[in-house]
């Protein structure tokens, strides 16, 4: 049987899960084993194999239906196999077995409370069970026949032994956490290879877990992590690869399976054993901190981090400063004022190259004056590190200041030319206390009316300023 599209939801609230397994292909078989039906010692099983194509996964917040939740997934595979008559036991009355190839996630932490909450509010609902049709019974004969049935299917469970198995092999997922809704702060990245993991339990109230992971890395994967800080846990043969000059050769580390686990529970005894083999792991508050957060929200009350994210407590949405956070900036207003206590601060993610545009406009640089009522200079222009700033069509008054109030971070610049419209004057009311600063507005008047073309002049005789800083 092929499904072409099966869709299950799970709600809690306003939110809720949506499942979608894409195509399913589903094959159902019925034999005999041991022998024809007429042997007692034949086993009748029922196998089912399913295998899953294209399964989509999304969350829905605050009724907002979100982004695919799984980016990759193929050979998913799932079999259930169960006896229908085994008289002397002989295979397990149940076992299932999940093999997954390839599973690529991408998960924030709105959609991870959404999950949680839809499971446990989905599992601790209480049944909505039909009246008994037994009420007019009486309750006296009642209650002995069942406690003669519940004696006899004690006895029974005694002497005929029930085995379920279920198994989970993983050859290779990954799981990306974020922060956001539409993963726009990734925080770290989980990797898994070779998970295998084998569940048994008895109607004697045994059971045994055995758990494998050939290798397990945490990275962390935010922007402004350096690379040689990024991988949190690993294995260390892996790690001690990436430092040999041939990648190819093993380099005499042995390939050993990284986390082995084995619990058995049985009534006489418990038995756990944990194995790490050849860990490389990397204690970082600062990244700790927000993953613990991550799965444990109520935490952010207690470090603060929860505050300090709330938007309405951004200096720089509170503030009057101008942000350029897109590649272009548009300038609305026919006049703006630029001073220490309103900057322009050039900064963007994924962004480089910025232009402010300033549509005909005049900016105005302006000092302050300190206690004494003297001026003094601070940073009016901020440039983050390696971005990129050039002005066009704007005016700009008191340019002297641009070289003493500009802050450039490292591989930051930002140009100023004629051909694109750009126009810088210094006022003479700035440099009237001392001769050194007399001479800097001479040449400073020198040099932006070189930038003016004479009529007639060709025009690749422009001067063009960029100034740029390295470190």
């Amino acid at each position: 049987m092929i499904q072409e599209s099966m869709t299950f939801i799970f709600t809690s609230f306003c939110s809720y899960i949506q499942l979608d397994l894409g195509q399913l292909k589903v094959k159902n078989d019925f034999s005999w084993h041991g022998g024809e039906e007429s042997d007692p010692s034949a086993v009748r099983l029922d196998v089912l194999h399913a295998e899953i194509n294209g399964i989509n996964m999304t969350v829905g917040v605050n009724g907002t239906l979100g982004k695919c939740m799984i980016r990759e997934g193929h050979g998913i595979n799932v079999g259930v196999r169960r006896s229908l008559r085994d008289v002397f036991r002989k295979v397990p009355m149940l076992s299932m077995k999940v093999q997954i190839g390839l599973l690529h996630a991408v998960m924030s932490d709105k959609e991870y409370n959404v999950i949680t909450s839809c499971i446990s509010t989905n599992l601790s609902e209480t049944p909505n069970l039909p009246p008994s049709f037994r009420e007019n019974v009486n309750r006296t004969k009642e209650s002995i026949r069942l406690l003669a049935d519940k004696v006899n299917l004690n006895n029974h469970l005694m002497l005929s032994r029930t085995v379920v198995i279920m198994t989970v092999n993983v050859h290779y997922a990954l799981l990306e956490l974020c922060n956001g809704p539409d993963a726009e702060s990734p925080l770290a990245e989980l990797a898994l290879e070779g998970l295998w993991v084998s569940y048994r339990t008895t109607s004697l109230f045994e059971m045994d877990l055995y758990l494998s992971i050939l290798k397990l890395s945490i990275r962390d994967i935010r922007p402004d992590t350096k690379s040689e800080m990024r991988l949190m846990l690993g294995s260390y043969s892996e790690t001690s690869k990436l430092n040999t000059p041939d990648p190819s050769s093993d380099g005499g580390f042995s390939n050993l399976t990284m986390l082995i686990l084995d619990y058995r529970w049985r009534s006489s005894f418990k038995s756990f054993v944990i194995r790490v083999q050849q860990p490389r792991i990397l204690v970082v508050l600062d990244f700790l901190l927000p993953v613990v957060e991550y799965f444990v929200p109520s935490i952010g009350t207690i470090t603060g981090r929860e505050e300090s994210l709330d938007p309405k407590n951004d200096p720089l949405m509170t503030s009057n400063d101008i942000v350029l956070c897109g590649p272009v900036f548009l300038q609305r207003e026919n006049v703006i004022q630029l001073s220490p206590e309103r900057q322009l601060i050039v900064d963007g993610c994924d962004i480089d190259e910025f232009t402010y545009d300033g549509c005909g406009g005049t900016i105005s640089l302006c000092e302050e004056l300190d206690k004494k009522g003297q001026l003094y200079s601070e940073t009016i222009i901020i440039v983050g590190r390696g971005k990129k700033l050039r002005f066009k069509n704007v005016k700009i008054e008191n340019g002297a200041l641009l070289r003493k109030c500009v802050y450039l971070n490292t591989g930051s610049s930002y140009s100023i030319s004629a051909e694109d419209g750009v126009e810088v004057s210094v006022l003479e009311t700035s440099f009237n206390n001392d001769e050194d600063n007399r001479f800097q507005s001479e040449e400073y008047n020198r040099q932006f009316n070189a930038l003016q073309p004479a009529a007639g002049s060709p025009s690749n005789q422009m001067l063009n300023f960029t100034f740029e800083a390295q470190v």
